[in-house]
């Protein structure tokens, strides 16, 4: 009893509520009033877990991205509990059962079969700890032990192996934690320990180790936090004197927060994910101390869709370019394209058709032609004068009997030769793996950077990280785990004030 007394004291001290114009996007309310759900997205559903109605409650609803719907209701009651999706299953874990204690209890829903079931328990009971899904594991750090205490043991979770295991405790115990995920590392965001903290701490499973992050901009407790955009969000909670917030504040990589647009009302123990391309914000405790229904959105802006196929009657082919990589005080007269058809003769192509980009072939130069290839001259200049960047060339063309085809085929301008005198390459690609591939990054100084994954049409595929990137070196793997793409050829671009770079990667399952 006492440990229950003491949590609704806690919950207790969320009173006056602080004013705000901000201009989030209004969702349909939830079904049902909450505060102190937990949250986390799987199979294209934001689930939000358990929480205060009237009563601590076992219950949970999803968000589609249109509307909010009943979901399997868990087999515990859990109120602050953690939760987050690996392997395509959402985990719940821990949390203050319906006695006020906090439990070492934890459970799955397969989304598929709508079911809950039960998982291994921790190693010691917790509420209001932060968790985060790295990889096919999950981590958990922080919050409150049976002692009413805030906590400094940490664990890892193997989902195929459903065993805990301890990982290096963290730094500064803190309760009431804000928790999430970027470029595979977990935040563990202010809290309280004898007051609210602003305290951040990052754990990177890579080394074992937690590294100190920039303090958030005040102390919080109760805050939620997700991502959105490469950034890390931390929205409301309670501040120093105690009250309610209506702040939010992000941070990329290098863990530099800025102030963003405020919440349209003041929230604590409210509960975020993201979906898509949009952050959800829902429910929490309202200004009059009960729970709310209220739901918000911050989206950015999704990647352009790709372009059509080429029509079905359009003939495939593949070509190269020699050289691939132009300057503007490049040497010579030609580029050249080796076209290859798939799957009928090259005698058959009309030369004359050909266009490059809308660039006529030169038809003066030397032309080299057999039944499997085609080897044709272009004139450089044209190619040579543009803006250094990467670019997806086109190459379309008629067979004598009128049906058209063509093909695409990256090249890279780079201005003068003093543009290519760099210290290191900036993007490299990773080894080849069953699993996929990806990149690493490489910057001397952080930079504002784009990387994104393209097709061997020139397509965005998926849009692997934008905003501030730190100096030194970067990891960036694709695909992501759990995520089905098809196999092949892809390349991968990175932007960046200093200009383009571009690799080649291969997805081999």
């Amino acid at each position: 009893m006492l440990r229950r007394a003491q949590l609704l004291v806690v919950l207790g001290l969320l009173t006056d509520a602080h004013p705000s114009n901000a201009s989030w996007t209004n969702l349909t309310t939830l079904p049902e009033a909450s505060f102190g759900s937990a949250g986390a997205t799987q199979g294209g559903r934001f689930y939000v877990i358990g929480g205060f109605t009237s009563q601590t409650t076992a219950n949970v609803t999803a968000w589609d991205g249109a509307t909010w719907g009943s979901a399997s209701p868990m087999s515990h009651a859990r109120l602050l509990a953690s939760a987050a999706a690996a392997r395509g299953f959402v985990f719940a874990i821990g949390g203050f059962d319906d006695t006020g204690m906090p439990t070492a209890t934890g459970e799955r829903l397969d989304p598929v079969g709508g079911s809950w079931s039960a998982t291994a328990s921790m190693p010691l009971a917790r509420a209001s700890g932060a968790t985060g899904a790295i990889g096919e594991s999950l981590y958990v750090a922080g919050g409150q032990g049976d002692d009413g205490q805030p906590m400094a043991d940490c664990f890892r979770f193997d989902p195929v192996a459903d065993a805990w295991s301890a990982i290096a405790p963290l730094p500064t115990p803190r309760t009431g934690v804000a928790g999430a995920v970027l470029e595979r590392r977990l935040w563990v965001i202010g809290g309280l320990n004898g007051s609210p903290a602003a305290t951040v701490e990052r754990f990177d499973p890579g080394t074992g180790a937690w590294s100190a992050a920039p303090d958030l901009p005040e102390p919080l407790w109760f805050p939620a936090a997700g991502t959105l955009d490469g950034r890390v969000w931390v929205v409301g909670g309670m501040d120093a004197s105690f009250q309610r917030s209506d702040r939010v504040y992000s941070a990329g990589p290098d863990g530099a927060w800025r102030s963003e647009t405020s919440l349209p009302a003041a929230l604590a123990v409210t509960t975020v994910g993201s979906l898509s391309n949009c952050m959800i914000v829902a429910g929490g405790m309202d200004a009059s101390g009960l729970p709310s229904v209220l739901s918000f959105s911050q989206c950015v802006e999704a990647p352009p869709p790709p372009p059509p196929p080429p029509p079905s009657d359009t003939l495939r082919i593949t070509f190269s370019l020699n050289p691939t990589t132009l300057n503007a005080s490049s040497q010579g007269q030609w580029i050249s394209a080796h076209i290859v058809p798939d799957g009928w003769p090259a005698t058959d192509i009309l030369v004359a058709s050909l266009r490059l980009d809308d660039v006529a072939p030169d038809l003066s130069g030397p032309i080299s032609m057999s039944a499997t290839d085609l080897t044709v001259k272009f004139p450089r200049a044209p190619f040579a004068s543009r803006v250094a960047g990467f670019y997806v060339l086109v190459l379309t063309g008629s067979r004598s009997d009128g049906t058209g085809f063509s093909g695409s085929t990256p090249l890279t301008t780079q201005g003068s030769n003093l543009q290519n005198n760099r210290a290191r390459h900036s993007l490299r690609p990773l080894a080849t793996g069953p699993a996929g591939s990806g990149v690493v990054v490489s910057l001397d100084q952080t930079e504002t950077v784009r990387i994104e994954v393209l097709d061997l049409q020139g397509r965005i595929v998926d849009r692997l990280y934008q905003g501030a990137l730190a100096a030194g070196d970067s990891r960036h793997d694709w695909p992501r785990a759990g995520q089905s793409v098809r196999r092949g050829a892809y390349f991968v671009k990175l932007t960046r004030p200093g200009g383009v770079d571009v690799v080649r990667i291969a997805v081999l399952r």
